[in-house]
């Protein structure tokens, strides 16, 4: 089941769904605090202060994902996710182990969740799998061909 579409048209789930739902969330208070506070603000506020305002009151926990997605999304590097033509193929695997990040991707298709993922591959953490999923959203073509490829050689 498909929760909600990107501009693309792709499926949005994980920790991208997340930062959308957030986004969502900052946006509704701003419009009802610019509403409610019109012409009653002692001083200007700008997007960036209420968004900041609205991180801030989040858990801590909340606070570290937007933030560990942001700092990636800006970088455009995948922590804990390693390249070696001399393992796996020079896939996209999980740092320190023969994991291949799209059979981690393959085995969320046919609808394990996170839990029985890391059940079926007890040196996994979660964190290998938010890194794995966040690889996964950036780099959904290189995944795609790289499944197919491995199921047509079957």
């Amino acid at each position: 089941m498909e929760i909600l579409k990107d501009e693309f048209g792709e499926s949005v789930r994980g920790d991208r769904l997340f930062v959308l739902l957030l986004l969502t969330r900052i946006s509704a208070i701003a419009l009802t605090k610019s509403t409610r506070e019109a012409n009653f603000s002692p001083m200007p506020t700008t997007p960036f202060d209420e968004a900041q305002s609205v991180v801030a009151a989040l858990p801590r926990q909340d606070r570290a994902r937007l933030f560990v997605w942001l700092a990636a999304d800006i970088a455009d590097q995948f922590p804990g996710i390693e390249f070696d033509p001399r393992i796996c193929g020079g896939a996209a695997r999980i740092a320190g182990t023969r994991i291949p990040v799209w059979s981690l991707e393959s085995w969320r298709r046919l609808g394990a969740g996170d839990a029985e993922i890391l059940r079926n591959h007890p040196s996994l953490q979660a964190s290998d799998l938010l890194n794995a999923w966040r690889y996964v959203e950036r780099h959904r073509q290189e995944i795609e061909r790289e499944i197919q490829e491995n199921d047509a050689a079957e």
